[in-house]
């Protein structure tokens, strides 16, 4: 998000009379030119409706306060919102066991919506889920939730389609919870009542789309990129025009205008450097990758700030005129290259950590580690399912589905219907990272591992 759009943000959510005019005037121009925050300002304003017609007529400003607080903003032009790990911990966190959370994940790709309107979907989930929900959710709490969802996508009409090709919704009335995220990717139709969101699509997704960063640098040029999730991004170009061309004479005076060269090289690649520190202070990135003569990458990565240096994962050979399009092959090939090598690395260290009891595999196993906090790295096959219970006392996890009493605490427990999703919900508070392995590593980690996995911090 650029500088004016979160400023203006910022405003959006103050009071008229916290404003001056100078300010207000500010605001009137931007949404003119601004789309994304046209569209922000209107869906602000369809929160507190939704929230009205499902029973909740008065929010103090405490509330209204936390309610925008937790909402994310559109980036820039983007038309998707991304979820920040903070966020995702932050929703993970949030228990309700008095009030019902409604989950809603959409499919509003235009192939799926030209096959079926998503207010049908919606209707249709909604109906599906007040059947699910009957006798054991307060009847008056699950209506409030639930209408909170169907007013909210019959008052937004086409518009809720417009942007994103997924969509995640998050809705409490009872909590005065609203959180809505547009997916860059299209997910599986669902809702779901419980007593928490439930997050593992989320969690999926971040971890499958890490943003990286491309910097190509050639000895007059510098062009800075940040793709994510199939987009990319370009800053202004830098383009040094005080690098003195090379010039043919002999003896001293050759290497004294050669070291002369280097000079204005060196200054360049400075500039360079601190715009990328700049913009990637700004735009976050996992990974970097330099781009250009491999001469020239290599003598410009020792300029680098440590905290980008660290990152830089690749160098490839690139030429200034390269198009947007070989930008978006450069990135996706590098994503594609490191992601399977970090998830072979990965695996790798998580076999040899098994013999030592610095690892675990296997459901059973991984649960009872993640019971004594002991999970640093939690490894999942894509896909990968089973049955167990949860205390819903102490939040013990076992895969064994009959279970009645809780090992720990001796109440009775839940049944769950996935406890692979818990397991990831309680690792996104406790281990330093989780992978969902896919490809060939995830058939190696069903066949020797049982599926799930974890490397252990003690």
């Amino acid at each position: 998000m650029n500088r004016v759009c979160k400023q203006v943000r910022e405003w959006l959510v103050m009071e008229p009379s916290e404003l001056t005019e100078a300010q207000q005037q500010q605001i009137a121009e931007h949404l003119a030119a601004c789309s994304a925050c046209r569209r922000y300002l209107e869906e602000l304003r369809r929160i507190p409706a939704a929230l009205a017609t499902a029973g909740r007529k008065a929010h103090d400003e405490e509330a209204r306060r936390r309610l925008l607080e937790h909402l994310d903003a559109v980036e820039g032009v983007r038309h998707y919102d991304v979820p920040s790990p903070e966020s995702i911990r932050w929703l993970a966190s949030l228990r309700s066991p008095d009030a019902p959370v409604v989950s809603v994940y959409l499919d509003i790709s235009p192939r799926r919506v030209n096959e079926a309107p998503v207010q049908v979907r919606v209707r249709r989930l909604v109906e599906e889920a007040r059947r699910r929900a009957a006798g054991q959710v307060d009847p008056r709490l699950l209506e409030e939730a639930l209408a909170s969802v169907e007013h909210f996508f019959q008052a937004a009409g086409d518009e809720s389609v417009r942007m994103g090709q997924g969509l995640a919704l998050f809705s409490a009335p009872a909590l005065d919870l609203w959180r809505l995220y547009r997916l860059p990717v299209p997910v599986r139709d669902r809702l779901v009542v419980g007593d928490r969101p439930e997050v593992r699509p989320l969690v999926l997704l971040a971890e499958e789309f890490e943003p990286l960063g491309i910097i190509f640098v050639d000895r007059v040029h510098g062009r800075l990129f940040r793709f994510f999730m199939g987009e990319i991004e370009e800053w202004a170009e830098q383009h040094s025009t005080d690098v003195p061309g090379w010039h043919k004479q002999g003896g001293w005076s050759q290497a004294r205008y050669q070291r002369h060269i280097e000079a204005h090289i060196e200054q360049h690649f400075k500039r360079v450097a601190a715009d990328a520190k700049v913009f990637f202070s700004e735009n976050p990135i996992a990974r970097l990758v330099l781009a250009g003569h491999p001469e020239n990458t290599k003598w410009f990565e020792r300029f680098l700030p440590a905290e980008l240096r660290q990152k830089v994962v690749a160098h490839r050979p690139l030429e200034h005129t390269a198009s947007l399009n070989d930008l978006l092959e450069l990135a996706r090939e590098v994503e594609q290259e490191v992601e399977r090598r970090v998830e072979a690395e990965r695996l790798e260290a998580l076999f040899n950590a098994v013999p030592q009891g610095k690892g675990v595999v296997g459901i059973g196993p991984t649960l009872r580690a993640l019971a004594e906090q002991r999970v640093r790295l939690l490894l999942v096959a894509e896909g990968f399912e089973a049955p167990g219970a949860e205390c819903p006392n102490c939040g013990w996890l076992t895969d064994d589905a009959s279970a009645h009493t809780c090992e720990l605490c001796g109440t009775g427990v839940v049944r769950a219907d996935d406890v692979v999703e818990l397991a990831v919900e309680r690792a996104v508070h406790q281990a330093d990272d989780i992978d969902v392995i896919r490809g060939e590593g995830r058939d190696r980690l069903v066949r020797e591992a049982g599926g799930i996995g974890a490397l252990l911090r003690y």
